[in-house]
């Protein structure tokens, strides 16, 4: 019954992502469990995300997850990608869930996005950006959760930017990873093409 926790130390069954935040402060989503694990820059365990709360060490083996409770908010399934923005909030991607919840530093929940479908990765920085993997499209939303514009690979509604293109000047495919580059271009990883494309 100790799987998350052995000698007050945080196992780890499925990690998928790393994210660090400007104090250098890091964040480990663990995929199969569920949950996301903070550290300070030096390795110290701080708190973990999941099981819809913030929990320690000295209460992680009371908290087990259950199927009713998957939608909830703080509950993840099958998360696949983690980030932050400017002001310290985390973004998860809830992927089973087809949903994006974010987080305060504490891991305090604060709210949700939907109208996803199995999304995979996001980018923050005075803007988020989501990769809607199953609908071909990075959407971008203001980091108060509101919906601002939409980005096929060929077309894109105002609010995305009038300016924006694909270098490839196809249509997205399955986009699963978002970075930005120095030049604060997005960097696309599409996963059926196996190519990155860079937006301008």
């Amino acid at each position: 019954n100790n799987y998350f926790k052995e000698d007050d130390k945080i196992n780890f069954s499925d990690p998928v992502d790393i994210i660090f935040t400007k104090e250098g402060d890091y964040y480990i989503l663990d995929k199969k469990s569920g949950w996301v694990h903070k550290f300070q820059y030096d390795g110290n365990y701080l708190f973990s995300i999941g099981r819809g709360g913030v929990f320690n060490l000295q209460t992680f083996d009371d908290k087990k997850s259950s199927p009713k409770n998957i939608l909830s908010d703080g509950y993840f399934n099958n998360p696949e990608g983690i980030t932050v923005d400017r002001y310290g909030n985390i973004f998860i991607v809830d992927t089973g869930n087809n949903r994006i919840q974010k987080f305060d530093n504490n891991g305090n929940f604060l709210l949700k996005i939907t109208n996803l479908k199995n999304p995979r990765g996001l980018y923050a920085d005075d803007f988020l950006f989501i990769a809607d993997t199953g609908n071909n499209l990075v959407k971008k939303y203001s980091t108060d959760g509101t919906l601002i514009g939409t980005f096929d690979g060929l077309h894109n509604s105002s609010g995305f930017g009038s300016d924006i293109h694909s270098e490839k000047n196809i249509f997205l495919s399955h986009p699963v990873k978002i970075l930005s580059d120095e030049y604060d271009r997005l960097i696309i990883l599409e996963e059926t093409t196996n190519k990155i494309n860079l937006v301008l």
